[in-house]
């Protein structure tokens, strides 16, 4: 009977330290609706657009809008951290590295990499890597990223990519 007693207490304690309103209380605390403006920081206190925190879809490389058929997995992009980083995708093959803006709209890429995988048509993702390794500027137009050469030459446009919710 004691043993009994004992067992019960301990069970009692047991069910009393788990309780079943801390997992569906924190479950309710993620689902809160929030203001995606708030959260959202893809302009700075000006209103202007930022080049960091922001994904940007490519539209064109070399002046020539970009079409990606169903062969590639994914639509090239690029993301700029405010850390100096810069990663996305060419069409086929993950894009990583670091940037940094020496002076207004200046920007300069190093120690970009990509995975190597190999896909049909590697002809976009070729001229859009080609077009990086050009790239010393940069210009915020609206919601476009517009990366020009040496020259002033545009080589490649990217769009804003809208924030996914």
């Amino acid at each position: 009977m004691k043993k009994a007693f004992i067992l019960l207490a301990i069970g009692s304690f047991f069910m009393a330290c788990n309780n079943p309103n801390t997992s569906s209380e924190s479950e309710e605390q993620n689902n809160i609706p929030t203001d995606p403006i708030l959260e959202e920081e893809i302009v700075d206190l000006t209103g202007e657009v930022k080049l960091d925190g922001n994904t940007w879809s490519l539209t064109e490389v070399n002046e020539k809008t970009v079409e990606v058929s169903d062969e590639f997995p994914a639509k090239p992009f690029l993301e700029f951290t405010e850390e100096g980083e810069v990663f996305g995708n060419a069409g086929c093959n993950n894009i990583n590295g670091r940037y940094s803006v020496k002076e207004e709209q200046t920007i300069e890429f190093s120690q970009m990499a990509t995975t190597q995988m190999a896909c049909p048509n590697l002809e976009l993702e070729g001229e859009f890597l080609k077009a990086l390794g050009d790239v010393v500027q940069y210009e915020i137009q609206g919601q476009s990223l517009v990366l020009s050469n040496k020259d002033g030459q545009e080589v490649a446009k990217l769009t804003l990519k809208p924030s996914e919710e």
